[in-house]
Order: C-alpha cells, then sequence, then structure tokens
C-alpha cells in the first residue's frame, strides 16, 4: 500500500510482476474503484439501486443493460476480482479526493459509498487464492507503476505481449515497436469509453462491450498462454479480460486509464490522478 511514497516497496512490486513472466507464472493485477461496486449488487447501500447501476452502464457503454444480462457481467466481474493474486482497493488518499466540507457521511456521497462498498467486499472474498497468497496495493497503482517507461521495462521480459484495449492497433504497434524487439505484439480492440468516441485514437464500435464480452474472452483465450503479458485496459469489464489471461498462463495488469496516457490523450481530470 506504500507504493506511492516508498521507492523500496514500489521497486519489489515491479519485481515480483517480472519474476512472473520471466518464470511464466500466471498472475493478475486488478484494481477496484467505485465502478467496480457494480460487481457488488448484493451488497445493502443507500446508493446501490438499478438507478445508479444503469447511470453506471449508460455512462460507460450508452446503454441500460436488462436485468439477466446485468447480473451475468456482476457475476464474472466478482470472480475475476476473487481470483487476482493482487488487489488495487481504494486507499486514504482515494477518499480524500471526494472529501469536502458538504460532505456529509461517506455512505450517502455516490462514489464514496462505492468505495465502501468494495472494501466490504473485498474484506468478504473466498479465500481464492489462499489468504496469504492474496496482496494489497491501492487502486491507483497504474498512474504509480504502469507508465510507458515502467510498462515497457516489463515487456522485454515477456514472451508475448498481448494489449486489450479500445486504441487503434496502428498506434499501439508504433507505440511499442522501438521497445520490444522481436517479441510478439498481438492487440485485441474493445469500443471506446463515451466520451472519446469522437478522438481519432480510440476505436468506436456499434456493439458495446457488455455485448460481445464473451466472445472478446474467446479472442484473449485463444492467444494468451504462460509468458504472455496482458496488459488491459477495458473498464470494468476488463476486469473479465484479466481472469482470462491469469486463467491461461499469462501475467494480467489492468492498466486502465493509463494506456491513453502512453499516447498523450489526457483523458482524466486532476482530481482522478490523485
Amino acid at each position: 500500500m506504500d507504493c506511492r511514497l516508498n521507492y523500496a516497496i514500489k521497486a519489489a512490486l515491479l519485481s515480483k510482476i517480472e519474476t512472473h513472466i520471466k518464470t511464466d507464472q500466471p498472475f493478475s493485477l486488478l484494481r477496484l474503484g467505485d465502478g467496480e461496486s457494480y460487481a457488488w449488487d448484493n451488497v445493502t447501500s443507500a446508493q446501490n439501486t438499478n438507478e445508479v447501476l444503469k447511470m453506471r452502464e449508460y455512462m460507460w457503454w450508452n446503454t441500460c443493460l436488462e436485468p439477466y444480462h446485468r447480473a451475468q457481467i456482476q457475476q464474472d466481474m466478482y470472480e475475476a476480482i476473487s481470483k487476482a493474486n493482487m488487489l488495487g482497493i481504494p486507499s486514504l488518499y482515494r477518499f480524500t479526493r471526494d472529501a469536502s466540507t458538504s460532505l456529509i457521511s461517506y455512505e450517502g456521497h455516490r462514489s464514496t459509498s462505492g468505495l465502501l462498498r468494495v472494501l466490504k467486499g473485498v474484506s468478504e472474498l473466498p479465500d481464492f487464492p489462499a489468504p496469504s497468497s492474496r496482496e494489497f496495493t491501492e487502486d491507483r497503482i497504474h498512474h504509480i507503476c504502469f507508465n510507458f517507461e515502467g510498462i515497457t521495462k516489463l515487456a522485454r521480459h515477456a514472451k508475448k505481449n498481448l494489449i486489450i484495449s479500445s486504441l487503434k492497433p496502428a498506434i499501439i504497434s508504433q507505440l511499442f515497436a522501438p521497445y520490444i524487439g522481436n517479441t510478439p505484439l498481438i492487440t485485441v480492440s474493445i469500443s471506446t469509453h463515451t466520451k472519446t468516441q469522437k478522438n481519432d485514437l480510440f476505436v468506436s464500435d456499434d456493439e458495446p462491450i457488455p455485448f460481445i464480452y464473451k466472445k472478446v474472452a474467446k479472442q484473449i483465450a485463444k492467444v494468451c498462454d504462460p509468458g504472455t503479458l496482458g496488459l488491459v485496459a477495458g473498464g470494468a469489464i476488463g476486469k473479465i479480460f484479466c481472469e482470462t489471461i491469469r486463467a491461461h498462463g499469462g501475467v494480467a495488469l489492468d492498466v486502465g486509464s493509463m494506456a491513453d496516457y502512453w499516447v498523450g490523450a489526457k483523458t482524466r481530470s486532476v482530481a482522478d490522478l490523485i
């Protein structure tokens, strides 16, 4: 949890990931913010209503799902979270970001109530992996460790690099080619977030990701094997892709919006970087 301020701990985390890549050991690191409370619809909260779930879906995918479809995605997200080796969870920094003189209670605020729901849900996860092997860091770890310099250092150790994102494949290939030599690079494209649909750097598809995520997961499974480094920038559903990579022997890193910053697209507010 101290990677932000302690260089030795940050270096140890990066070394751990590097070792998993070099030794072909499966591994997944998932980050959980307030949006990932979507996976814990069963946790009671004043803010945990169908209206909030629909709001998130519309904000993410410009559509609202049928209850059965939503339940399937929530179940798949929960499974991915429960099987992750390392979870980035909300830290004090994350709660401080939303603190203000007008905040009456964390439970009564949409964002912070989601953070509380995530922490409660994580505390009740089943023992897979064993409690002694599940580790934690902060949910902003991608800002701390997964900048382009950090990612390319890890990528050099992989037998294969797999990138799942909404960045256009040609842009990714051009970006990584000088750093990974002859190491195979495979891209799997998914449709971008609603707020970047008009940005030429990103893939914009008529099919929102919740309707094709199982097909994408099968595509990932076909190209992933031990020694693969999978970099996933796929929002909430990206957690499912991380589990697909881990289940097929690869190392999955939930890099999130840092992938945008690799190409100079500043898609988050200053507050989101705290």
